[in-house]
């Protein structure tokens, strides 16, 4: 794909008057990532770094500053400082200012999609604590790497919801690959932790696996929640 000068292209076709023309969602990933790129080759570029991801818009958020700069040599530090900022406050936009109240396996899912977890590029295991309200006291982020039933320590997994005093806690982790579906390992290390947790007056309410627009919920089938 070959630079082209911004101003070479018809004035209707740049993405700085069909943003003046249109609603954001009419405008395509490119035209958008050529609005934050900015620059005499703004269209060009975007598309090149489209092409450098595959079309992966995730990869734009879990890849660090470093990598993102160096993804495509048009890109370069400042735009990737300016493409990582607009990122991050997509996602702070989505998060409310209030405590989040989680009801319900939906409001789980919701919560730790909005905190990024689909988006690791590593299987992570994150714990977050609630009051007796189902309020969000704290978020602890346990373990990165190998999410299995013999590295996984109770004391690790519990320790901020009992630092913050916690009525109860819920678990996610989720799976790079993008299948949800529970391993016989994610439900015996549900019933662990949820037994050690009861001893500990806390409440183990969830377990949900998390992938980008799928989720299951460990409790809604019963795996580890059956006795």
């Amino acid at each position: 794909m070959n630079r082209v000068v911004e101003s070479s292209l018809p004035y209707l076709a740049r993405p700085a008057t069909r943003i003046e023309q249109n609603p954001l969602p009419d405008l395509s990933d490119q035209e958008l990532l050529a609005l934050l790129i900015g620059g005499a080759y703004a269209s060009s570029d975007a598309g090149l770094l489209l092409q450098a991801i595959g079309g992966n818009l995730k990869l734009l958020y879990t890849a660090s500053l470093d990598e993102l700069a160096k993804s495509y040599s048009g890109v370069g530090y400042n735009t990737a400082k300016r493409l990582k900022a607009a990122l991050e406050l997509g996602r702070r936009l989505t998060t409310p200012g209030a405590r989040d109240q989680l009801t319900c396996s939906q409001d789980s899912a919701d919560y730790f999609t909005r905190m990024g977890l689909p988006l690791c590029d590593q299987e992570e295991l994150w714990a977050v604590g609630l009051d007796i309200k189902n309020r969000v006291l704290n978020l602890a982020k346990v373990y990165r790497g190998n999410v299995n039933s013999s590295i996984i320590r109770t004391g690790e997994v519990l320790r901020d919801a009992v630092r913050h005093n916690a009525a109860a806690v819920i678990i996610a982790h989720n799976h790079p690959s993008g299948d949800p579906t529970p391993s016989p390992e994610d439900a015996q290390t549900t019933r662990s932790l949820r037994e050690a947790a009861a001893l500990l007056g806390i409440d183990l309410l969830d377990h949900l696996i998390i992938c980008p627009g799928r989720w299951v919920s460990l409790k809604e089938r019963s795996l580890g929640f059956d006795r």
